[in-house]
């Protein structure tokens, strides 16, 4: 009996780990198709948040909400030339985070939207502070 409980407990722990793995190595995919398709560097202490890709019509649509550590906020501006942000949140810009659990934090005084003046918009970017780090939303389109 103590040897079936053994192999059971053993079996279930290599799951987890297995299953931990594969999220991990699915987590940097996706932020690699973030950064790829919005020309965007995350630095090392990055989350991800929630994430949705879609494709139809040879045009791909990256949607996502990631977490930044505060003090690494302006590496992430800088290096992702992001150079000027706007406080407040157009409703339409909105709409491209409409599904998201994390919307009702862009309805925050704190919230801002890049500023990318006369680019074609091919990537909208928009963030709010949140505890110890700024809650980023991102809307590319590749």
């Amino acid at each position: 009996m103590k040897r079936r409980l053994t192999f059971v407990l053993l079996t279930a722990a290599i799951g987890a780990q297995s299953f931990a793995l594969t999220a991990c190595s699915s987590e940097r995919k996706d932020l690699l198709s973030l950064e790829t398709c919005g020309s965007l560097v995350f630095p090392h202490g990055v989350e991800l948040v929630e994430f949705e890709q879609q494709t139809g019509f040879g045009d791909e649509v990256v949607t996502a909400v990631v977490e930044i550590p505060a003090d690494e906020m302006d590496d992430f501006k800088t290096k992702s030339g992001l150079a000027k942000f706007i406080a407040g949140v157009p409703k339409d810009w909105k709409y491209h985070w409409r599904d998201t659990k994390s919307l009702p934090l862009l309805e925050s005084e704190q919230a801002y939207r890049a500023d990318e003046e006369q680019l074609a918009q091919t990537r909208w970017v928009a963030y709010t502070t949140k505890d110890t780090s700024e809650v980023v939303f991102i809307h590319a389109l590749c």
